[in-house]
């Protein structure tokens, strides 16, 4: 992989929601997934909930890497890989 390649994909426009990198709001979601497996959560749906929606979100980003933008980042999609492994865990849970 080139070592520019990670740095072109996130200064693309599609690579923001709400005007934060996703790589920035990937990482405050994997903080509470992990805070909410330390320590008790009551709302085990919410976290399912949201789990599910990252997913589907990864599913998105994913075609537009590959369709649209013709970049292959694979740091990437193993991003969106962990994504569906935490969804699918969390959902035995």
């Amino acid at each position: 992989m080139d070592a520019d390649q990670c740095g072109r994909v996130i200064e693309l426009p599609a690579s923001h929601v709400f005007k934060y990198p996703n790589f920035v709001l990937g990482l405050i979601y994997y903080l509470v997934m992990m805070l909410s497996s330390i320590f008790y959560f009551p709302f085990q749906g919410v976290l399912m909930l949201a789990a599910w929606a990252v997913a589907g979100f990864s599913v998105y980003l994913a075609y537009q890497l590959y369709a649209v933008l013709k970049t292959p980042c694979p740091l990437c999609y193993i991003s969106h890989l962990i994504n569906f492994c935490i969804a699918i865990l969390i959902s035995f849970i």
